[in-house]
Order: C-alpha cells, then structure tokens, then sequence
C-alpha cells in the first residue's frame, strides 16, 4: 500500500503526495521538453515542491524540538552529500550566471581538487578526511539558494548532537525529527524514480565531483539527456544513500 493510500493519517498522505506529484511531475516534463532548458525548470520544480510540502508537513505535526541550524554553523558542509546530476547542472549553471570568471576558475579549481581528494576512497575514508566543500566561503554555502534537495533536509535540533557525529565521532547517526526531512526525501525519491522512468541516469553522485565536472565539461546537459555517462566517474559508492 502507496504511502498515501494508508487511511486516517493526513502526514502520510501528504508524504505521499510529495512523492507520487513529484515523480509525475518529472515524467512529464522530461517526456515533453528535453533540452537543457527542461533540466532547469526540473530542479527548480522539485525544490520549490520540496519547500511546500515541508511548510504544510510541519503545519500538520509541529515538531518537539526547535532547529537549531543558523547560518555560519557549517559542520555538514564537511560531510559526503549525494546529488542527482539535473542538481549538479543546474547548480553549475546558476553559478556560471552570477560569478565573475575569476570566481568561476577558483571554484572549479576547489571543485576539481576536492573531487580528486574524494573519488575512489569509501565512505568511511572520506568522512575522516573532513574535506569542506568547496561551496563553502567565509563558513556559509555561497549557493545557499541553489543547495541541492539533500542540503535541506540536514534539519539538527542541536549542535552538540552534530559536533558528536561531525567532529568528534563519538556517535555514528544524527537524530533528526522525521516531520522535518521526511517530506523533502519524498520529492527527491520522486526525483530520483522518475529519472530511472525515462530512461536517465538516477544515480548518487558526490556533490563536489559531480559539480567538478559539471563546470570542466563541454555540453553537459545535453549529454546527459542524450544518455551519455558524463558523470560515471562521480558515483558515490553503494555504502551510501
């Protein structure tokens, strides 16, 4: 039984809803537009979906716990994050329309370097390496609006619980109030599921490896959507989800 087919239970339904719109959603409009133009409209549409469903989640069940979450606390940006590659795109394409070329270099350099650092090295490596990414400036994300859907559902209700698992990995999971993610993973899943239905390439990628190539290679988009492994080389490894 489809999360939205349970009775009784509003939250389940509306983690259903995010699921199943979210996935007719990119079925849709991949069948229809697929030009690079449509990989765009696609992130936006999910993180737009994304934001929605969390607002009206947290309506239906008022979480315990406030978040504690502020800008200039930055520990999750040294942690491995998985993307899709249409976020990838995207996130090189806006940050090529509002960086100077200066800019673009350093950050293809930080990109490019971190993606060497990280690949082929498992998960358990790579959270020893405590590698920031390389969005981060001044100790924020410099594409704070653009952040991939994984990004915004690392909601903490503490800081000390991320400093135990971030920084001083006395503990191995951070516990997160579910009304707070849940919602989120539903339109990535959809996300994800209907790039599988038509036929592209839904797999996890390391976000700085994926962002490396995204800004290094020629015609990207357009290669992704003619079903070319662009980014084969950016897979996270089956440890991670």
């Amino acid at each position: 039984m489809a999360l939205d087919e349970l009775p009784g239970d509003p939250y389940l339904g509306l983690l259903g809803e995010a699921y199943n719109t979210q996935l007719v959603a990119t079925i849709r409009l991949l069948a229809n537009r697929r030009g690079p133009a449509s990989l765009r409209l696609l992130v936006v549409d999910a993180q737009d979906r994304a934001l929605r469903n969390a607002e009206a989640a947290l309506s239906l069940e008022p979480p315990i716990l406030s978040l504690a979450c502020r800008k200039g606390c930055h520990h999750c940006c040294w942690e491995t994050v998985g993307v899709l590659a249409p976020e990838a795109i995207h996130l090189a394409d806006e940050l090529r329309g509002r960086l100077t070329e200066v800019e673009l270099s350093a950050l293809r350099r930080r990109a490019t370097r971190r993606g060497a650092q990280l690949r082929d090295v498992d998960r358990s490596a790579r959270s020893q390496l405590r590698l920031p990414c390389a969005l981060l400036k001044d100790r924020c994300c410099s594409a704070y609006g653009h952040r991939p859907l994984a990004c915004r559902w690392a909601l903490s209700p503490g800081l000390q619980a991320c400093l135990d698992l971030m920084v001083h990995r006395t503990t191995p999971f951070l516990w997160m109030e579910e009304v707070r993610y849940q919602p989120i993973q539903e339109v990535w899943r959809g996300l994800r599921d209907g790039l599988h239905e038509t036929g592209l390439d839904g797999s996890l990628l390391l976000l700085n490896c994926a962002l490396a190539t995204a800004l290094s290679e020629e015609r990207v988009a357009e290669r992704y959507l003619e079903g070319e492994d662009v980014f084969a080389k950016d897979r996270l490894d089956s440890g991670d989800t």
